[in-house]
């Protein structure tokens, strides 16, 4: 806790033993390792976080990028091209959590580096401009990072068990495609609050399809999302899961569910309307924009 604050992701022993006395089978679901927060740094050299957002890694190959909205790094309107804040405020710096583990004392030990980026005049012109695809702007965008700034599933690596499954990029830990149709249930991962901490977990946040999948919305590749979140999940993945199959795991004496997940989207926030400011509704953006991204940007 901090200033009355309820801080989330930090791991002691001491909770660990806890949380598994009380939770069947309590672990870390992969998934969350491959979220970070995303810190907007002051620009008068003090580096103060100015606002959050989120953010996720995505393998394209052997590359590595970090997954946002297009105007969480460009500080302005996709659709008008306005600055966001009120004050005009532009970020020319900002930070993110990559994902990494270690061996300490013969135990695995999980670690989320700070890495802060400058945006460059360079990058400042890429990013004066949302995207455009498929004939239309896209608020998403694709950073490359360097490779060893998340750690990928690797069969080969010794001293560690759990090699072969655990990684930071979230495409690494989708299943088979599930269907989706308005009314499903989905989860946004992300962080709503500044009261993230150690391993910088995300907050799974519940929602559903608020909109037919059989179309897009505005004639954009988008959908809509019924969701209670904040400005600061903007570039959050959103998750469809279903379970596969109950089993009776008779080792931990508990019934288990195993579960497939799949990304659909990328969210972007809520509908920009008075009218709608209560209704809870928001929108992503189809995650398969993705790959299509990071060739354009890459071009």
């Amino acid at each position: 806790m901090n200033s009355g604050v309820l801080t989330y992701g930090n791991v002691d022993e001491q909770s660990m033993v806890a949380a598994s006395r009380n939770f069947a089978g309590a672990g870390f679901l992969g998934m969350s390792f491959c979220c970070t927060p995303i810190e907007l740094l002051s620009n008068d050299g003090e580096d103060s976080i100015v606002s959050t957002a989120s953010g996720f890694f995505w393998l394209h190959g052997s590359r590595s990028f970090l997954i946002t909205n297009w105007h969480v790094l460009s500080g302005r309107n996709p659709f008008t091209n306005d600055p966001m804040s009120s004050s005009g405020f532009v970020p020319t710096k900002f930070s993110y959590y990559g994902f990494g583990y270690g061996i300490e004392d013969g135990k695995v030990v999980f670690t989320r580096e700070k890495h802060v980026v400058t945006i460059t005049d360079v990058a400042q012109e890429l990013l004066s401009n949302p995207p455009v695809l498929r004939g239309a702007i896209v608020d998403v965008y694709a950073l490359e990072v360097a490779s060893d700034v998340v750690v990928r599933k690797n069969p080969k690596a010794t001293g560690f068990k759990g090699a072969s499954t655990t990684s930071g990029f979230i495409n690494e830990h989708i299943g088979q495609r599930i269907v989706t149709r308005a009314g499903d249930d989905c989860f946004i991962l992300g962080y709503p609050l500044t009261n993230y901490a150690g391993l910088n977990l995300p907050v799974w946040k519940r929602g559903s399809i608020a909109s037919d999948t059989s179309i897009g919305v505005d004639n954009r590749p988008i959908f809509l999302v019924d969701a209670a979140t904040t400005s600061a999940m903007s570039g959050s993945p959103i998750i469809r899961k279903a379970i596969a199959v109950t089993v009776d795991n008779r080792d931990i004496g508990a019934v288990e569910e195993f579960a497939s997940y799949d990304i659909i989207g990328i969210y972007a926030g809520r509908l920009q309307s008075k009218d709608l400011s209560a209704t809870n509704i928001g929108y992503g953006w189809y995650q398969s924009l993705i790959p299509e991204l990071i060739e354009l940007l890459s071009a």
